[in-house]
């Protein structure tokens, strides 16, 4: 699991990384809002490595954390109390993010997520 996690750390450095780079491409190639970027996808394809390497070592080990620790008769229950930690993990995400944005439209703000990334930067708010 601490594996997972130095991974994760990594992940994040590369996002910056390349969020940084993409900034600069798009007030370089981008003078209309309604224009792409020259900027290929597959400058996504490391951080998303990263990422997925660190979802398998720590869902594996705490999957295994799980089966170690249950008796026999629980195993099963244990994967499962595993995958309904994921599930719950992925669920207060999605929902942290729907109050921010919510709440962000209810002050006028412009939205903590645009519709268009090269016209409102998020390392802006």
């Amino acid at each position: 699991m601490g594996t997972g996690m130095t991974m994760v750390n990594i992940a994040m450095i590369t996002i910056g990384i390349v969020e940084c780079y993409r900034l600069k491409c798009a007030q370089k190639d981008c003078t209309n809002y309604g224009e792409s970027s020259s900027l290929s996808i597959f400058w996504q394809v490391l951080q998303y490595t990263f990422v997925g390497a660190s979802g398998v070592f720590m869902y594996l080990g705490q999957l295994e954390f799980f089966n170690a620790q249950a008796p026999n008769e629980l195993k099963s229950s244990g994967s499962t109390l595993c995958m309904t930690s994921i599930t719950l993990e992925n669920h207060v995400s999605s929902l942290l993010v729907t109050m921010v944005m919510k709440i962000s439209i209810e002050d006028h703000m412009s939205r903590w997520i645009p519709g268009n990334l090269n016209r409102d930067h998020l390392d802006k708010h």
